[in-house]
């Protein structure tokens, strides 16, 4: 092919067909046009025209009616700039490049990345989805109903201040028993895990005891508490009953009133007997005198002792084994059966010594008794210092 340079014709040139799509060959000429896309310029001045180009082969111009491609173009033949990428005007295909202007850029590889991740992401929310309903689900069956909230209730009045006092509450309910004195037997109910009180009169002091009888399978508790706020308390320490539960209390009590307390250490709420005894002492003096006690008997006798005084009780010359004791006013009690190795030695080994001072004015109660409930006689020497 040759061209004009505006002076002579260029000798002829032959273009590389390329193929749609593939790179421009340095012989392709100056735009890489295909072969067949221009004919054959006549010379200045010769052939139909009177210039190098026609106006109908004026590029980019059309005749009216006609397509907009170059003249001279053969049909099927690429159109101009085919073999370097550019497609007719009008007939570019979608997603390929335009008949003018840039070209339209190639689908982006990251476009297939970007949906995967939308797809991960979705799929990730929906298990997050199952498995929070899940379980909710599971722990919801394991859950009780709640229970139905009642009606409102009306506000109940404010009670009035009073000046009677507070009664305080008690753990265990308390029975009372009434009066007692020596020589009565009283029924007694105790209340299921309660307890009983009575009231023990004396009237002259002396030698007292409480004692309780009940069947098989009852453990009485007796305690006493005298005038004075001496305390007394027994459980298992029956003499008498068949029951070895039963209990027992032989005590020195003053004139006056007296608490005595039962209940059943099992708290079932059982019912038994319970007897008072006792008698005054009778009145002694101070020396000595001779005393005798029959099986299960007690020799008593009382005299007046001053606060900070001591009185002292020596057995001897004794015709069996006997104990000897000593009951204070204030409560205190001393007993002895065979004197200590530091006791005056006008007995025998076997022959009790006792000793006590006491803190109150008042009666004092000496008692003597044979071991095991045995007879016993003999002398005593009662002083007082």
């Amino acid at each position: 092919m040759r061209y004009w340079d505006g002076a002579t014709w260029t000798e002829q040139r032959a273009p590389v067909q390329s193929s749609p799509g593939s790179p421009v060959s340095p012989q392709s000429g100056a735009y890489g046009a295909p072969a067949g896309a221009y004919g054959a310029a006549p010379a200045p001045g010769a052939g139909e025209y009177t210039s190098p180009y026609g106006a109908t082969d004026v590029p980019g111009v059309a005749a009216p009616g006609t397509s907009p491609q170059w003249s001279g173009q053969q049909a099927g033949s690429p159109g101009y700039g085919a073999g370097a990428g550019w497609s007719t005007p009008g007939g570019a295909a979608p997603g390929s490049a335009g008949a003018y202007g840039s070209p339209t850029p190639p689908p982006s590889s990251h476009g297939g990345k970007g949906a995967l991740i939308v797809v991960l992401g979705v799929a990730a929310l929906a298990v997050i989805v199952v498995v929070v309903l899940a379980v909710r689900l599971i722990s919801g069956l394991g859950a009780a109903d709640p229970e139905p909230t009642g009606a409102p209730t009306q506000p109940s009045p404010t009670a009035e201040p009073t000046d009677q006092p507070t009664q305080e509450p008690t753990d265990n309910p308390a029975s009372d028993g009434g009066t007692i004195v020596s020589g009565d037997v009283v029924d007694v109910r105790v209340p299921d895990e309660g307890t009983v009180t009575f009231t023990l009169v004396v009237d002259e002091p002396g030698v007292y005891w409480v004692d309780t009888f009940s069947e098989e399978d009852v453990d009485p508790v007796v305690e006493v508490t005298a005038a004075n706020g001496t305390r007394w308390r027994d459980d298992d320490g029956t003499v008498e009953s068949s029951n070895s539960y039963d209990a027992s209390l032989t005590m020195v009590l003053a004139a006056g009133e007296h608490e005595v307390v039962v209940n059943d250490l099992r708290d079932s709420g059982t019912t038994f007997e319970l007897h008072a005894g006792g008698e005054p002492a009778p009145a002694i003096e101070a020396g000595e005198q001779e005393f005798s006690v029959d099986d299960g008997g007690t020799w008593a006798g009382q005299l007046d002792v001053g606060a900070g005084q001591t009185l002292t009780v020596d057995v001897y010359d004794t015709d069996g084994d006997a104990i000897a004791g000593i009951g204070l006013v204030d409560g205190a009690y001393e007993e002895n059966d065979d004197r200590d190795s530091d006791a005056p030695d006008t007995g025998g080994n076997l022959d009790p010594y006792v000793s006590v001072e006491s803190t109150e004015d008042g009666a004092a109660i000496v008692l003597i008794w044979g071991y095991d409930d045995e007879a016993v006689s003999g002398t005593v020497s009662v002083t007082v210092e």
